[in-house]
C-alpha cells in the first residue's frame, strides 16, 4: 500500500495521501478494496476474486486502477 492515513469523517471513510497532501473520498468499493488489502497482502486478481461475488467485476478493476494511479494502493 501507498504512504497514506485513512479517516472518516461525516459518516464517510477518506484518505490523505501523504506525498501529495490530497485528500480523497471513497466510495464502497474503494473501502472494500481497502479491507482487502490491510487483511493481508493481495494482488490484483486475488482483490477480484475476493470482492468480485459483492461488487461488479469492473467496478472493481476500475477502482484498483484507480487507487493505484493515485499511489493508495502499489
Amino acid at each position: 500500500m501507498g504512504e497514506f492515513h485513512a479517516f472518516k469523517a461525516g459518516g464517510r471513510e477518506f484518505v490523505y495521501l501523504v506525498p501529495s497532501a490530497g485528500v480523497f473520498g471513497l466510495d464502497e468499493t474503494a473501502s472494500a478494496i481497502l479491507s482487502v488489502v490491510r487483511e493481508h497482502p493481495a494482488d490484483r486478481a486475488q482483490i477480484l476474486s475476493t470482492l468480485s461475488p459483492h461488487y461488479p467485476v469492473r467496478d472493481v478493476a476500475d477502482t484498483i486502477d484507480e487507487l493505484w494511479r493515485v499511489r493508495v494502493l502499489r
